[in-house]
């Protein structure tokens, strides 16, 4: 091997590691801004009373809970953008299944954040999807709900073995 073939090897892997850097960079200020706009988000909604997030005519009937309305609220709404970050794979599966103990223990043990859970998710019809189909099958991994098109066959043969977790 020449030293005239040493320099173009070298320049070639040189521009494959500038392309995998400025994918990475891309990919770091893509999280970083979707994190921020998330925390705008959350921001502006707690300044606002829940209920301008029910659909309309729902506001006639208001439980007991409701002097907390607005931390249960933020909670659900949190839980829901749990559940988003783990179907984008932005979470490990080990904080996710941490993460899913405590929401269904939450959601399903817990009297007054099942009932603040079950009227908020029913005056806002257009909200909390993620956290709706988490609901529907705890064990599935919110990650396998839409895989890559390379994990496509895998996700198949998961639901085969009756391995959804």
């Amino acid at each position: 091997m020449s030293l005239s073939d040493f320099a173009s090897l070298a320049t070639a892997l040189g521009v494959v590691l500038v392309a995998v850097q400025l994918w990475y960079s891309r990919q770091q200020a893509r999280t970083a801004l979707e994190d921020e706009l998330s925390k705008e988000y959350r921001e502006i909604a707690l300044a606002l009373p829940p209920e301008a997030f029910f659909d309309s005519g729902d506001g006639e009937d208001v439980p007991e809970f409701a002097t907390n309305l607005r931390d249960y609220l933020r909670y659900i709404d949190l839980t829901n953008q749990q559940v988003f970050l783990r179907s984008q794979r932005r979470v490990s599966r080990r904080t996710w299944r941490l993460w899913r103990d405590g929401i269904r223990d939450n959601l399903t043990q817990r009297p007054a954040f099942r009932e603040a859970w079950c009227h908020l998710s029913a005056r806002m019809g257009r909200s909390f999807d993620e956290l709706k189909e988490l609901t529907r099958e705890w064990d599935v991994d919110p990650a396998w709900w839409d895989p890559p098109w390379w994990r496509r066959p895998f996700k198949r043969l998961r639901a085969e073995l009756g391995q959804a977790d």
